[in-house]
């Protein structure tokens, strides 16, 4: 197998690691005292800073993964006519993205 081209398409809600902070505190603001509030912070920047991830993606409200998955094939389909013309199942780009 050649592979012609390589294309991607992320979820369009980006979430930050202070996102998830927020929300984590939101969450457990009835069940922990603010000790144990500062504690999970702490602890969560800790292990953030040691995976090295600041952002993530995810599926905004009504966002389907087919949809995403639809869009990479859609921009693998234009990007290989623009390129090399090779695309010769544009209609099979779009299902699957990440062999086309």
């Amino acid at each position: 197998m050649k592979i012609l081209h390589v294309a991607h398409a992320l979820p369009s809600k980006k979430v930050t690691n202070q996102d998830l902070i927020e929300e984590m505190l939101r969450r457990n603001r009835a069940r922990f005292s603010e000790n144990e509030l500062k504690e999970l912070q702490q602890r969560m920047q800790l292990s953030f800073r040691f995976s090295g991830t600041e952002i993530r993606y995810h599926r905004a409200e009504g966002e389907k993964a087919f949809t995403i998955g639809m869009r990479a094939g859609q921009l693998c389909a234009q990007a290989q006519w623009r390129v090399a013309g090779r695309c010769r199942s544009p209609h099979l780009c779009g299902r699957r993205a990440w062999l086309a």
